[in-house]
């Protein structure tokens, strides 16, 4: 869709949720990072793009947008850049009167609503925004990933039609302690411990290629780490160094809040105060640090040297696979504590990511 509307001579802007989404549409950059969009976003939020600006006449003269992984995003960035495209084109349509093409899967991750139930993360998804009326679904039919990794059409049927049963909830559900919609996983895909895990996705865990294509998702950063630091062990013939942190307090008390409180602190989104690195390891970027280089939150490198303030890398995946970069050290200030106070850390701002979250 987006390479016929460049044919067409259309202008067109390709964003997605997640950086590494973006990587893969030409000339795609993340929706914050093209938008402008506030973080956090409120009801009320609009995008720090001026009328006048050299970004704000583009956006107005583009007459195409494809957003790609939309059910990640919430609601209020939606209502964010269509309130500001409204205003950029001075037009009351939706988004200014552009055509706009939000691909993704409900089935999928939703968008994160920090200690959430089920009802309000249903909420906060673009099907509550005011233009989701105006909409059309279009929906598509050939499951083309799950194809070209089966051994025979009969198999990739068959793990096609138990895929959908899940995402629209139609597996028989199980009570187990104090969850009542627990799945039963068929025996194939189940194993035992997390070492054998391991060995059944990283086969050789010093294959480039294998890290190139292979991750273990969890759906949560504790169990992450604790992969990922079994997984660096096994490599006992790589020293492991560790890259410390320097936190400091931004508002607040230096006496209430110590150094020693900040380093133990790990918000989303943030690399730990005591950051295990290996040569030869993958890391995954947790900031947009030059989009148009392959640089995105999510992007995917492997570790080729290390040094005080610098990391040298290279680039997994995306167009620019193979690319050598430079990760400096940098002052991070996250989003969200989940505490009253605000503070910063300078640090890489990467994980390793031997196993990543469902949201990377």
């Amino acid at each position: 869709m987006l390479e016929h509307a460049l044919l067409k001579g259309h202008g067109t802007i390709a964003v997605a949720s997640s950086g590494v989404a973006a990587l893969l549409l030409r000339d795609g950059q993340t929706a914050h990072s093209t938008f402008k969009v506030p973080i956090p976003s409120f009801e009320n939020s609009t995008c720090a793009i001026d009328k006048q600006s050299e970004r704000g006449q583009a956006m107005a003269r583009a007459d195409f947008v494809l957003w790609d992984e939309a059910s990640l995003m919430h609601r209020n960035v939606f209502n964010a850049v269509d309130r500001t495209l409204k205003d950029l084109c001075e037009s009351s349509e939706p988004f200014g009167g552009k055509v706009v093409c939000l691909a993704g899967d409900f089935r999928q991750a939703l968008p994160v609503v920090p200690k959430a139930g089920r009802g309000a993360i249903v909420l906060s998804s673009v099907q509550e925004c005011g233009f989701w009326s105006k909409t059309k679904t279009m929906r598509l039919k050939k499951n083309m990933r799950i194809e070209a990794v089966c051994d025979s059409e009969q198999d990739a049927a068959s793990f096609n039609d138990w895929l959908l049963a899940l995402g629209d909830g139609r597996l028989p559900t199980y009570t187990i302690g104090r969850y009542d919609d627990c799945i039963k996983l068929p025996p194939e895909m189940i194993v035992p411990t997390e070492n054998e895990l391991i060995d059944g996705v990283f086969e050789d865990i010093e294959n480039i290629e294998q890290l190139r294509r292979r991750a273990i998702v969890c759906p949560k950063n504790e169990d992450c780490n604790r992969i990922n630091g079994l997984i660096m062990a096994k490599r006992q013939h790589v020293e492991i160094k560790r890259s410390y942190s320097a936190d400091e307090i931004i508002d607040g008390d230096p006496i209430k809040f110590p150094v020693e409180f900040l380093n133990k602190l790990e918000p989303s989104g943030m690399p730990p105060h005591a950051l295990a690195l290996q040569k030869d390891a993958p890391i995954i970027l947790l900031r947009n640090l030059q989009p148009k280089r392959g640089l995105c939150n999510g992007t995917r490198l492997i570790v080729k040297a290390i040094s005080d303030k610098v990391l040298d890398c290279e680039i997994l995946t995306g167009t620019r696979a193979g690319t050598r970069e430079f990760i400096p050290k940098l002052w991070l200030t996250p989003s969200d504590t989940g505490l009253n106070i605000a503070f910063k850390r300078y640090q890489f701002p990467v994980r390793v990511s031997y196993a990543m979250t469902i949201n990377k």
